[in-house]
């Protein structure tokens, strides 16, 4: 019975082995890896001050406003409706073809 669990008992020491190198790299490539965190000015770290400036609120109002009325319309043409335009205009061009074409075999028939 004890050789019968020997084996086992080896395959998992292995596989343990292995998932450790395995763990140990990968560790080693995070730290490796990873940027250093940003260097951020005293400034920026600086509390808010939780007051609220009343002259600021006062300008808010006299800001300028636009309304969409003063806003200039903006025509977006997608690709599908240039290529049904494309294929209009194509098969308008193709019939003028087609008619003139008809018209030269007529008028070299009636000669």
């Amino acid at each position: 019975m004890n050789k019968k669990n020997s084996p086992t008992i080896v395959k998992l020491g292995i596989l343990t082995v292995i998932t450790s190198f395995i763990w140990i790299g990968f560790e080693v490539y995070r730290a490796l890896s990873i940027e250093p965190e940003p260097i951020v000015s005293e400034e920026t770290l600086a509390k808010v001050e939780p007051n609220l400036d009343i002259n600021e609120m006062g300008s808010l109002q006299q800001r300028i406003y636009i309304n969409e009325e003063n806003i200039a319309p903006i025509n977006i043409v997608s690709n599908t409706q240039k290529s049904q335009e494309e294929k209009k205009e194509n098969a308008v061009e193709s019939e003028e073809a087609t008619n003139s074409a008809q018209e030269e075999i007529e008028g070299s028939t009636n000669e």
